[in-house]
């Protein structure tokens, strides 16, 4: 996908402009309007509800318009919005894509999309990319997995079949995707979805492992599919692999940092999910610039780089990219080794 790929790109850029002393701006800001949710997921870091039972918008982050201008004049042209929760909980958020839009910035989205209503469909239409997290093939696997009732897939589909035909009516580019994260109790289906996204309208199937653990079964399930499927394009299948970022050097501020619902800026988006212990917090939007935030937390970003991070998980795309960039160096360094030995 387009979000991933171009934090691929971005690798040998940071990491050169890193080695010569410089502190270069992050390639993306995420944003998380809400972090509440409705659904109780049985793969999810924190069943449905946000660290605090906020019903006051005051204590909401309410700056992105000035998060925006100074993104747009710091050079940093790229918006994530997703949640620690559902962004569309929050009901600003159809507003902040036009705002975002408005100062030509590319916008990602990401929603389970039970939140979207009709006038929603019209903003999506303004992202670069939309993916909703879907995870079945069948109302009853999505009613059990997310603890709602059968209804709300049909209501998700549905949102996806419509924005897929206002796509096609207005001549929209934008890539609309879904996710598939499998687990014990969809992964019979898998195969399945495809035939489901696929009469949507849907350009793009991405299915993942769970980050936080995987049976066997769940594992040589995206093996086959990958087998399968990898010389599709419009199927993407992210295989499992050991995830354990405790110790090494960490990058992914310079990649994309993450600011929660009350304005924290991260150093990923692990970090600014409810209740969950990884990541780094750099500093506060509300009560400082983007620029300030940053500047400010440059020896965090050092010492992640040098000693270390503590993290006990890590997102499937930072550490991929943590790993090229520890092959990256590999290589060079043995390339050197050999020059000396010459």
């Amino acid at each position: 996908m387009k979000h991933e790929n171009s934090q691929f790109k971005h690798i040998d850029y940071a990491v050169t402009e890193v080695e010569k002393g410089n502190d270069p701006y992050p390639l993306i800001v995420e944003i998380q309007p809400s972090d509440k949710c409705q659904y109780l997921c049985s793969y999810c870091f924190h069943k449905g509800f946000g660290r605090t039972p906020y019903d006051n918008e005051e204590e909401l982050f309410d700056g992105y318009e000035r998060l925006f201008n100074e993104m747009r004049d710091l050079g940093i042209n790229n918006l994530s919005i997703s949640g620690g929760g559902e962004p569309f909980f929050n009901p600003r958020t159809s507003e902040i894509v036009n705002e975002a839009h408005r100062r030509n910035l590319i916008i990602r989205m990401v929603s389970n999309g039970r939140s979207v209503k009709g006038p929603d469909l019209q903003a999506l239409l303004l992202c670069d990319e939309v993916r909703f997290s879907v995870d079945a093939a069948y109302p009853h696997t999505y009613a059990a997995i997310k603890r709602c009732s059968t209804y709300d897939f049909h209501y998700v589909i549905s949102n996806i079949e419509k924005l897929a035909q206002k796509k096609t009516a207005s001549h929209s580019s934008t890539v609309i995707a879904t996710t598939f994260i499998v687990t014990n109790d969809n992964h019979a289906e898998a195969v399945d979805y495809i035939e489901l996204a696929t009469s949507l309208g849907v350009d793009r199937i991405i299915y993942k492992p769970n980050i936080y653990g995987n049976s066997t079964e769940v594992c040589a399930k995206l093996q086959c599919l990958d087998s399968i499927y990898h010389a599709r394009r419009q199927i993407e299948v992210r295989k499992c692999m050991d995830i354990l970022p405790a110790g090494n050097p960490c990058y992914i501020p310079y990649f994309k940092v993450t600011v929660d619902p009350f304005g924290i800026m991260h150093s990923c988006c692990l970090g600014s999910q409810p209740r969950d212990e990884n990541g780094y917090r750099l500093g506060s939007l509300k009560d400082a610039s983007l620029k300030d935030v940053w500047d400010a937390s440059i020896m965090i970003r050092r010492s992640m780089r040098i000693a270390g991070v503590n993290c006990r998980k890590c997102n499937y795309t930072d550490y991929s990219i943590n790993k090229r960039i520890e092959e990256r160096k590999g290589m060079r360094v043995g390339s050197n080794r050999g020059k000396g030995k010459a």
